[in-house]
């Protein structure tokens, strides 16, 4: 399934070694797993890192493990857009926020969240800051040891924190996606915090770093895909149906299947696109926006489509896509809801970004 994109020497022994790592992780829960990928390397800036150096590099890498485990792949996006965000607007004070071998995550996605951007209020105090509004947490966010928050000031620019964990409580809730139970999770913001916790106050609208959250997320939402259009042509190969003709014979199979790989396609070469973009510092939120939406949507459909294909195949008792539906809702909610993101690309059409 490699893409139309022309990926070099150097990127494909990206995508070899993660396969390597990742099929040597032997952990219980996706954290643990992220842990081993932080300890290989994994999770870094391409300008620290020595497992790729570029965007497009660390694009590929979160989509071979994506492939594996989805949840910790999300785990690496957030280490990278963290310390982007340390790195630009707190010089000199990241390592004081960052411990060696612990997770952190980002929070800037809000519920109902529309053109006009974060919502959460940061307002100063006497002896530090109130925070207030709703963000939305992904599962793997949960587990993180610690968070930045990203929130709206008085004068109308973004601040990021840094939260403990203890800070924090989150509300669950549950609806039913293609028969599986996802769980979509809020927190309900509503604290006061000390000064020394405000990370730094950031003048621009950090669409680089949005940017490359955005093509990282796309990237793993392409792993996603991948896998469920693997599964399904694994699972129908020598599978007859009640006429005695072969499942993947058949025309409704190959076209769906058809279908699942151009869409998966159309998101992965806009990652790739958008990915090459940032390495040659033009990076463009609008490409950036469409890899996302693109690649996230095709991932939810896919795996729909594969939980239908492969039920009809009678294999629907033996192979569980609860876990790719899941992944791919967060990443439909990640950097953005679709539904809101597709309003900003309509905006993207009448603008120069």
């Amino acid at each position: 399934m490699a893409g139309q994109f022309e990926l070099a020497a150097k990127h494909l022994e990206v995508i070899k070694r993660a396969k390597s790592i990742v099929g040597g992780i032997n952990a219980d829960n996706s954290k643990d797993f992220a842990k081993e990928l932080i300890n290989n390397g994994y999770g870094k800036m391409p300008s620290q890192c020595k497992v790729y150096d570029d965007y497009l590099g660390a694009t590929v890498a979160v989509e071979e493990i994506a492939k594996t485990n989805p949840a910790a792949a999300y785990f690496m996006v957030d280490q990278i857009v963290a310390k982007e965000i340390l790195a630009k607007y707190a010089a000199g004070k990241a390592d004081s926020y960052l411990e060696s071998g612990n997770t952190i995550a980002v929070l800037c996605n809000e519920s109902g969240m529309d053109r006009s951007g974060i919502a959460t209020k940061a307002e100063k105090t006497e002896s530090g800051w109130k925070l207030q509004g709703n963000k939305s947490i992904s599962d793997e966010q949960k587990q993180a040891d610690a968070f930045i928050l990203v929130a709206k000031n008085n004068d109308d620019k973004y601040v990021a924190f840094y939260v403990k964990k203890e800070q924090l409580s989150v509300d669950q809730v549950s609806k039913s996606i293609a028969g599986a139970e996802v769980v979509i999770n809020q927190l309900v913001i509503d604290l006061e915090i000390e000064e020394k916790q405000m990370i730094a106050v950031m003048p621009d609208k950090m669409e680089r770093i949005m940017a490359i959250g955005k093509t990282l997320i796309a990237g793993v939402a392409s792993g996603i895909s991948h896998s469920s259009i693997i599964t399904s042509v694994n699972a129908i190969k020598g599978v007859k149906d009640q006429n005695n003709t072969a499942v993947s014979a058949t025309q409704g199979a190959q076209f769906t299947l058809a279908d699942m790989y151009s869409e998966a396609e159309g998101g992965r070469i806009l990652a790739y696109n958008s990915a090459a973009m940032i390495d040659e510092n033009k990076p463009s939120i609008r490409f950036a926006t469409m890899a996302k939406v693109q690649a996230s949507d095709a991932a939810a459909l896919i795996s729909t489509e594969a939980l239908q294909l492969v039920g009809n195949a009678g294999y629907i008792s033996g192979i569980s896509f609860a876990d790719s539906i899941r992944s791919s809702v967060t990443s439909q909610i990640k950097g953005g809801t679709n539904r809101v993101l597709k309003n900003q690309i309509y905006d993207y059409m009448f603008a120069k970004k």
